[in-house]
This record gives C-alpha cells, structure tokens and sequence, in this order.
C-alpha cells in the first residue's frame, strides 16, 4: 500500500492539490513522520500551499521526534538560522552532537565549529580589524575573515549546486543566460545553511555591524575564464527593502584578473584568500549610490570562488510564491 506521501505525490501530479494537502495534513495529525516532514517542505517553499515558517518549523521538529534523522537534522538547521522562529543555536548544535554517530557529515561540521572562532551561540568571538579603501563609496577590506578549512568546506558544499548564471525573461518566462553575469552561481537557502554556514553569516554579519536577519542567503559564485560581471549597481528600487551593503569573501587566489573595479571613482580591489571586501550601495536615505556602481573584470587564468553576501534595510526574506492551492 502506498504511504501517505505517496499518495500526496501521485494527487499532485494530477492537479489534485488541495486532496494532496488534505491527505498530508490528515497523516501529520497522526503522527506520520513522512507526512510530517513532506508538510514541512511544502510550508517552506510555497509553491503547493501557503509558505507558513513557523508551521514549517513545528512540523520538523514533530517529524524528528517520530524518528526521522533527516528531518532532526533539518530541524537543527532551523533552530541554528532561526527558520520560523527565534533561534536556538545551543540546541541546535545539542541536536547535532545526537547524531554524529549516525550521520557522518554531522561529524565533519561539528568539528570545523569546534575549531573556528564562534561562542555557544554561534557568534563570532574574533573578527579581524577593518581598513579603509575610500570614503566615496565607503568601501573597508579586512584579511583573513574566513579561515582555510571553512573556505574548503564551503567550496565542497557548493559545487554540486553550482549552476550557470541565469534570470527570468518577465515576458515569456523562460529562464536564459544572464546577459551581464557569466559565472555559476548556488546560494544556501533554510533547507541547506547548516550549522557551519550560519555560523559563517552570523561572522559577516557582524563584521559588517548589522543583524544576521537583515542577509540574504549566502551565495557562492565562480567564476572560470572569460568569466565577468558587467557595469552593475547592487541597490534595489527605490521604495523596497534596499540592498544598503554588500560584503564579498574571497575563497580563492590562485587566477588573474576578477579584480572588482568600481568603475565610476577607479578603485580596484583583489583580495587574497580569506579576505573580505564590504562597501555601502546606498546613501542614508537608502537611495542607491552611484559610485558604488562596480564590475567583476573577467578572469585570465583559473578560478575565482567567491562568497557573496547582500545586507538588507530591514530584516529579509524571500517573497513567497503564490501557491496553487487557496485553502491551506
């Protein structure tokens, strides 16, 4: 007989998704650990029914206590970054010490916790002195934000998701090349920033002295040869939640070119391994600076791997989509 989320699936590929939602609501009620979880990343991405982060969260956790190790590890994620609710990094990492035995990459993430600068609650307990680079637009660099083994662990955490660079045609909808960006691009959403990715945004965040919820998620971008990032600005519209700061880390130094070029005022930067690079988009009115507009140059030789981060006005998350069911 097929589980519950089987059915689910099978209701859903016919357009049946309100009898689908209906079928997983009924199994979390009794306990079904896989309705349960299936419920939860339906909450998180929206796109079936409403996008619900705080239900998303209970529903995990209700399916890690039914016995599911992924969703216990999912639930860990949650309470680390604060998915539906206030974070919990002590609990989280607690969660995470239950199955180190069980699961062998829990193993390799408390370790690279235990050895890099962070308190019980995941904040960063050393951050490395900032130096000016110019005033218009402000722009400050410092080395060494990330050390090696966390550049590595980012670096093999990213590249199996790494895709080709891409936007959506608002005509005709179809995804194409991005038609100023030539690089591949994956970023760490709730499903998938871990205990060691959130301890790392939390270390961004405070060296750019503003709080974790006002990040985005983390990107990571790579560039191979040829690659560049055109004449761009990063602020947004004016009138929403403005992009005010973007910090770049630099995960490798072993290529020829890529520097960023701030194309108005001539300043150019390269950081080495580890560094950070972190610059102001918009002025106090939140309106964007034009002297912040800037380039990625192409790379001549190897690879730049770089871990990208945009700072919000205000606390951040991502617009839900809207789901095809209205009912839940």
């Amino acid at each position: 007989m097929a589980s519950t989320h089987e059915q689910a699936q099978r209701l859903v590929a016919q357009g049946r998704v309100d009898e689908a939602a209906e079928i997983l609501i009924r199994g979390a009620e009794a306990g079904d650990a896989d309705a349960l979880f299936a419920l939860a990343a339906w909450r998180i991405q929206g796109n079936l029914i409403a996008r619900d982060l705080a239900s998303a969260r209970s529903l995990m956790g209700r399916a890690a206590d039914a016995g599911r190790l992924d969703a216990r590890m999912m639930y860990a994620y949650f309470l680390a970054n604060g998915t539906g609710g206030e974070p919990q990094w002590g609990h989280a990492r607690d969660l995470l010490a239950g199955l180190a035995d069980q699961v062998p990459a829990v193993r390799g993430q408390l370790d690279l916790i235990a050895a890099s600068p962070v308190d019980g609650e995941g904040d960063p307990t050393d951050l490395p002195e900032p130096v000016r680079l110019s005033d218009a637009p402000f722009a400050v660099t410092a080395k060494g934000l990330i050390g090696e083994a966390e550049r590595a662990y980012l670096i093999d955490r990213a590249e199996p998701s790494l895709r080709r660079s891409t936007v959506v045609d608002r005509r005709s909808g179809r995804t194409l090349a991005h038609p100023d960006r030539k690089s591949d691009t994956m970023l760490f959403g709730v499903g998938n920033e871990d205990l060691v990715i959130s301890a790392l945004r939390r270390r961004v965040a405070a060296f750019c002295e503003v709080d974790a919820g006002r990040m985005e998620p983390l990107q990571i971008i790579r560039y191979r040869v040829g690659d560049e990032f055109r004449t761009h600005v990063d602020a947004v519209a004016p009138g929403e939640n403005q992009r005010i700061m973007t910090a770049l880390v630099y995960l490798t130094d072993d290529y020829d070119g890529g520097e960023t070029q701030f194309t108005r005022t001539g300043l150019s930067f390269r950081g080495g391994a580890g560094d950070v690079l972190m610059f102001r988009n918009a002025d106090e009115s939140s309106r964007a600076d034009p002297l912040s507009e800037h380039a990625g140059l192409p790379v001549r030789r190897g690879t730049k791997i770089i871990l990208s981060c945009w700072i919000r006005e205000r606390e951040y998350r991502f617009p839900p989509p809207v789901p095809i069911s209205r009912r839940f």
